[in-house]
């Protein structure tokens, strides 16, 4: 999105706070900014709303000395009609976990602390929790979640999409680079 530049100065090896509505979800929260001009990764933040107001406030705060070094309003028309993070999960009308679900089922390892992520954010419920767990390989546990991910409305698909995103990286990336299946 274009906003402003920083307000104060923001130092190096220092982390920094971002910091929202109290009803966001902001992964990660905190920042460590490095200078490095040849990469192309920048620290950022995802910030994650069930339903955009009007208006939103967003700020950097450093850590160490609590001091707001950079606070910008945020309106709807800023985002444009569709966020990119969501453009680049859907495709032709379809989200990224429905559309890979065969590729995700057979080869995704990690499967524990996205369940944990589930359940902590309220998607899962306990009961759901424990049957997907109670499955024996990563592969029935999947697909026993895919049970449930039918019900699902896209907020729910692309909180799993993070949480697997978070844990299971390169999976996530390789599915993102390959084509589409048909």
């Amino acid at each position: 999105m274009d906003k402003p530049p920083r307000t104060n100065t923001i130092y190096t090896r220092r982390k920094y706070v971002v910091g929202g509505p109290d009803c966001a979800k902001i992964n990660p929260k905190n920042l460590k900014l490095c200078l490095d001009d040849k990469s192309d990764m920048h620290p950022y933040s995802e910030i994650y709303l069930h339903r955009m107001e009007d208006e939103i406030s967003l700020g950097l705060t450093c850590e160490t000395e609590k001091t707001l070094v950079w606070h910008v309003p945020l309106r709807k028309e800023d985002l444009g009609s569709r966020s990119r993070s969501r453009s680049q999960v859907e495709y032709d009308g379809q989200h990224f976990v429905d559309r890979h679900r065969e590729a995700l089922i057979s080869r995704t390892s990690n499967i524990d602390p996205v369940l944990d992520y589930l359940l902590s954010d309220f998607i899962l419920t306990q009961e759901q929790y424990d049957t997907v767990r109670s499955k024996g390989t990563p592969q029935e546990r999947m697909r026993q979640l895919y049970a449930h991910v039918r019900a699902w409305g896209d907020p729910e698909k692309h909180e799993l999409y993070q949480a697997l995103k978070s844990h299971n990286r390169a999976l996530i990336r390789d599915l993102q680079c390959s084509p589409s299946p048909q």
